[in-house]
Parts: structure tokens; sequence; C-alpha cells
């Protein structure tokens, strides 16, 4: 394990650690109460992504294991953001996650870093480039276009007893 690498794990686990199981009642409450938000440094190697991401998820499934819940710990790439993003829902299926876009399943934590080091060399529009764009007159089905036509990797594991 390089430094940067037990540096980086040793960081992101220490978030984990702060990470208050929820008991709310809705599941997109559970989903933003139970969320880690990763900031990605530069420079990085994917190898070390992947390390600290399964020190993350070992320390979730801790925590589910001392609540005794059952569900699923996911993780994705929010491009938008330059943030890996983790959390744990009380589901079965990665359809039943409350999100609004399409979801492919990743098959492990590599992929995750592998997305978060692509997410990082490219898509970047400057600051200046941008242009306002006004969304007021659109309608509901039309804001929902943009988001439903998104398709998003998702690392998720079943964690705690089987329901």
């Amino acid at each position: 394990m390089s430094d940067s690498e037990s540096a980086l794990a040793r960081s992101w686990v220490d978030e984990a650690r702060q990470v208050t199981l929820s008991n709310a009642p809705d599941a997109t409450t559970v989903a933003i109460e139970n969320m880690l938000v990763l900031g990605i440094p530069h420079p990085v190697d994917v190898r070390d992504i992947h390390a600290a991401l399964e020190g993350v998820r070992a320390e979730y499934r801790k925590k589910v294991e001392r609540c005794g819940k059952a569900g699923l710990f996911y993780s994705w790439v929010d491009d938008a953001s330059g943030t890996i993003r983790c959390g744990f829902g009380e589901v079965t299926q990665l359809g039943d996650l409350p999100f609004r876009c399409s979801l492919k399943r990743a098959n492990t934590l590599a992929q995750i870093a592998g997305a978060a080091i692509a997410a990082q060399s490219g898509g970047i529009i400057p600051w200046g480039d941008l242009v306002e764009v006004d969304r007021s007159e659109w309608s509901d089905s039309e804001a929902d276009d943009d988001v439903e036509c998104i398709e998003l990797l998702v690392f998720a594991e079943s964690l705690g007893p089987a329901k």
C-alpha cells in the first residue's frame, strides 16, 4: 500500500465512520442521510481509489451488522461534482434505489474507481463557456426527460442478513 493510498483510505474510512445509518420511513430520506460524498484528490491513481472504496464498503458493512439492517451498499461517480458517492439503502434490488435515471450495474468497485479517473480527465467545460439555461417554461416532463436519458454506473452489494 502506497503512502497516498493509505492516506486516502484512512481519510475516506474516517468519513464513513461519521455516517449514522438512518431510520427514516422513506427511501429518499434514507438515501440522503446515509450518503457519503467523497472528494477525489488530484493526482490520484485508480488503485488508490479502489483500495479506499474497499475500506469504505467494509465500514458500511460493520455499521449494517451492528444495526441488524439488511439492504444494498452502493457507490457511483457524480460527474457534475467530481465526487464519488456511497450509501446504504434498505432495498434488495438496484432498481429500488431512489435514482430517477437509468442504472447500469458495475460488477466491482474497481469499475467505480476507473470511472472516477475517467471523469477527472474529460468532459470539463471551462466556467466562462457555460451559459444560463432558462428552464422556467419547460414542462415537468421535459425536465424529467433530461434525467431519464442518463445512464449511471452504480456498484451495489447486499449487506446484512438476507430479507
